[in-house]
């Protein structure tokens, strides 16, 4: 009997003990740390099947804005590995993948397999917003992710295709590029060590430029990337410069070379001038151009002629695109005679002194010889000059004056030849003049010992013009 009921009760055990356990599920490792079952749900304790999976909708920074320029398309790609199931030990691959675009700037153009990746192309200069949407379906649940980017679309160009360089002026060289946004991305690649090339924007100029220098002479490419869209632009490195008669010459350097946009040829209407070119190899193309043909004329072989008052720049253009300039003056033939002693005796002894002795000259006794040399005299004495308050007032008196102490000079409507008088001091003198200058062109003057630059205006200043 005994063994009968201990039978019973160890049979008992052995069935209630199964349906015990059953009230509380077995829990994986990978539940106790985290990570995804790849069948369990957690809350329910029951099996899932893909039907049963949550939908979470989330945004994304999968895409990222980018900048295209104008008739590039552009191939952009999502990335296979941002997703990682720890669980599987694998990356996750995006799934029913959607693509959209808003706006005109950029339109689709096409996709790839399974929706992965998309072409676009940019259209017009603007921008356009691109959506792309997909799902990533984990072991339990699965993810709809958004994400949006901005399409910049940008319309470069390159203004010049051949940039020259002469090294007698410079080792660099730029030109400007247009049609750029601040999202723009450009890249430069040039052909040769000896060059080198980049861009950047001129906070100066307000624009985007291509900086190009050189090292040695020759010709070169630059491959130049503007938000994909590609451009080859030519490099010539060359050394020339000009020469002519020194006595013809005057920039704010006086030290008797070219200098380009500085140094001024002066002369009077019909006086010719033969520019040369020097350092470009024999044979080489030149074309010769003037932009004030009213001003100067220039013929095939450089002889410049001066035609009527005012300024222009003369041109020569050698073959491979670069050009070098030569800057002209003209006024009267004895404003121009007066320039020419001024130059001739730059950087004699000052003295007030001896101011009438040869070689020593004061500021207006430098002007008064300077046109006496050419036949006119400044003053009521042909021997002795006036001190430079007399001689404005001698100018005044004669209706020499064209602007007046209390006018805004326009520095670009002078002409060689001009006195510049000073005005402003206490000494009691004719509207308190203390000093004249020699105008000789291009922005610059000239006195005994000393050259002076100008910018667009002068104030406090009587501008004279002594002959027409």
């Amino acid at each position: 009997m005994k063994k009968f009921i201990k039978g019973l009760t160890i049979g008992c055990m052995a069935v209630l003990l199964p349906l015990a356990m059953k009230a509380e599920p077995v829990r994986a490792e990978s539940d106790i740390y985290g990570w995804e079952d790849d069948s369990y749900d957690n809350y329910s304790g029951q099996e899932e099947t893909p039907a049963q999976k949550d939908v979470y909708e989330e945004t994304s920074w999968i895409l990222s804005d980018q900048t295209i320029a104008k008739g590039v398309t552009q191939k952009i790609e999502l990335a296979s590995d941002l997703y990682y199931d720890w669980y599987t030990g694998g990356y996750l691959t995006p799934k029913n993948v959607t693509w959209k675009i808003d706006g005109d700037a950029a339109k689709i153009k096409s996709t790839g397999k399974g929706g992965k990746s998309v072409k676009i192309k940019a259209k017009s200069e603007g921008e356009a917003t691109l959506t792309v949407t997909y799902d990533i379906e984990y072991s339990s649940y699965i993810k709809r992710y958004t994400s949006t980017a901005t399409i910049h679309v940008s319309a470069p160009k390159i203004k010049q295709k051949t940039i020259g360089i002469n090294k007698y002026v410079s080792d660099s060289a730029s030109v400007e590029i247009t049609g750029c946004n601040e999202y723009s991305s450009i890249t430069c690649t040039p052909s040769s060590k000896k060059i080198d090339a980049y861009a950047y924007y001129s906070w100066w100029d307000e624009k985007m430029v291509l900086s190009v220098s050189g090292s040695k002479k020759g010709n070169y490419t630059v491959d130049v990337n503007i938000d994909g869209k590609n451009f080859k632009v030519k490099v010539n490195v060359f050394s020339a410069h000009y020469t002519c008669k020194a006595s013809h010459s005057v920039d704010t350097w006086m030290d008797k070379k070219w200098h380009e946009g500085e140094t001024m040829l002066a002369l009077y209407k019909g006086e010719t001038e033969q520019l040369k070119i020097k350092g470009l190899k024999a044979g080489t193309s030149v074309k010769w151009t003037s932009s004030n043909k009213k001003v100067a004329t220039v013929n095939k072989n450089g002889l410049v002629k001066a035609t009527g008052n005012g300024y222009c720049t003369i041109s020569a253009k050698i073959a491979g695109g670069s050009s070098i300039t030569y800057e002209v003056g003209v006024a009267s033939k004895g404003a121009i005679k007066a320039v020419y002693y001024a130059i001739k005796h730059f950087g004699s002894e000052y003295s007030q002194a001896q101011r009438m002795s040869e070689g020593k000259y004061d500021c207006s006794s430098y002007v008064y010889r300077a046109y006496r040399d050419a036949g006119i005299i400044l003053g009521n004495d042909r021997s002795y000059a006036p001190t430079a308050a007399d001689l404005a007032k001698w100018c005044a008196n004669k209706g020499y004056v064209i602007y007046d102490e209390t006018d805004e000079v326009d520095v670009a409507k002078l002409l060689p030849g001009d006195l510049i008088f000073e005005t402003g001091e206490n000494n009691g003198r004719y509207k308190g003049i203390y000093h004249v200058d020699l105008y000789t062109g291009n922005y610059s003057s000239l006195t005994v010992e000393r050259t002076k630059w100008y910018g667009d205006k002068m104030y406090n200043v009587i501008i004279a013009r002594p002959t027409k």
